[in-house]
């Protein structure tokens, strides 16, 4: 465990909301929120328009990262990347309500 109550693996497989993740699962009582394919779809959709945008680097990574658990058929650890991220993404429009002006009308992008 670190000092923030997470695994060393949860760092590993680069969770930024491990224990979310963790309750999310055990609070919904199930294995995989990801197999419908229309759901799959709609997140992959917005995570490439944040990753074209330009916004972070970190949605590149991810998409990146997606693709590599999709494509070694680890759907265990594709589904908690892919809710981990959602969770990001709700941060990130959460967020931009309050700094949205900021962030696209001053923010050069590369």
């Amino acid at each position: 465990m670190t000092a923030s109550g997470n695994t060393v693996e949860d760092h590993q497989n680069g969770l930024l909301y491990p224990s979310l993740v963790d309750y999310l699962y055990s609070r919904l009582g199930v294995e995989s929120l990801w197999t419908e394919n229309e759901l799959n779809a709609q997140l992959n959709l917005q995570l490439d328009i944040m990753r074209l945008a330009g916004f972070s680097p970190l949605f590149q990574s991810r998409v990146e990262q997606l693709q590599q658990h999709y494509q070694q058929g680890d759907m265990n650890q594709y589904d908690k990347v892919a809710t981990d991220t959602f969770l990001l993404y709700l941060s990130y429009v959460a967020e931009s309500q309050d700094k949205g002006r900021e962030w696209l009308f001053t923010t050069e992008f590369g």
